[in-house]
C-alpha cells in the first residue's frame, strides 16, 4: 500500500456513493469576487460532498485493512480541548491505525455558518488536536470549486495517514508540519520566524522536542 493506491481506493469509494454527481466548476476562475459574496452562501447543500468523501475515506481505510472504525457518540470527548466550533450533534469517527505506534485520525462531521453547511474537522492523536477545517470558510466569495475543496480535504487526511504529520502544542501557539509545509499559530504579538519554526520542527521530527509532540510513522 502507498498514497496513490490509498486515492484509488478513496475516489473508488467516492464514485460508488455518487460523489462524482455533486461536483461543481471554479465560479471564479478569474479569481473575479464581488464584495457581497463574501456574506453569501447560495447554496449550502452542496457541501454534502464534504460528508460522502469522509465517508469514502472511512471505507478506504477500513477494507483496505489500514484502520478500524470506532463511531464516537459524545463527539466532544476525544479532543484534548474541544474546539469551539464543535456542536454536540456533530458526528465524530475514529479512525484507529493497524500499525502499531501510527497516529490515530478523527474526523468529525459537524454543521456551521447562516445557513449552515457541512464541514469536515481533521483531529489526530489520542486525545485528538485540531489538524485543520474543510472548507475553513463556505462563503461563495472563497468558493474556488469543488476539485479543490476535495484534495484539500483528501490531503489533511492523507499528512495523518502517511506520518507526514507533526503538530507542537507551545506553551502558547501550536505549529503544524505537513507534507507540503507547515502552518502556526500565536498569540498576538508573540509569532516566531520561519527559522524558529523550522527548529521546532525538527526537533519534533528528531523526537528532541520538549514541547508536546503528535506524530507517527505512515499507517502502511
Amino acid at each position: 500500500m502507498n498514497a496513490d493506491e490509498l486515492l484509488h481506493a478513496v475516489s473508488d469509494a467516492f464514485t460508488a456513493a455518487g460523489g462524482d454527481h455533486l461536483g461543481w466548476a471554479d465560479p471564479h476562475p478569474d479569481r473575479q469576487v464581488d464584495d457581497d459574496e463574501y456574506s453569501r452562501v447560495s447554496d449550502p447543500g452542496k457541501y454534502r460532498i464534504v460528508t460522502v468523501r469522509t465517508a469514502a475515506w472511512v471505507t478506504a481505510l477500513t477494507e483496505t485493512g489500514l484502520a478500524t472504525a470506532e463511531p464516537i457518540p459524545a463527539p466532544r470527548a476525544p479532543w484534548r480541548a474541544p474546539p469551539s466550533s464543535l456542536a454536540d450533534q456533530a458526528h465524530a469517527t475514529w479512525l484507529h491505525p493497524v500499525r502499531t505506534g501510527a497516529v490515530p485520525l478523527l474526523l468529525c462531521l459537524n454543521k456551521v455558518g447562516t445557513p449552515e453547511h457541512d464541514y469536515l474537522l481533521v483531529g489526530a492523536g489520542d486525545p485528538a488536536v485540531e489538524v485543520d477545517l474543510v472548507p475553513d470558510c463556505g462563503c461563495d466569495a472563497c468558493d474556488s470549486g469543488s476539485a479543490g475543496l476535495l484534495e484539500e480535504l483528501d490531503q489533511h487526511v492523507l499528512d495523518v495517514v502517511a506520518g507526514d504529520l507533526v503538530h507542537i502544542t507551545l506553551p502558547s501557539g501550536t505549529v503544524c508540519g505537513r507534507g507540503n509545509g507547515w502552518s502556526a499559530q500565536w498569540p498576538q504579538g508573540s509569532a516566531r520566524s520561519r527559522e524558529d519554526v523550522e527548529v521546532l520542527l525538527e526537533e519534533a521530527r528528531a523526537g528532541n522536542s520538549p514541547y508536546m509532540v503528535v506524530r507517527g510513522p505512515a499507517w502502511w
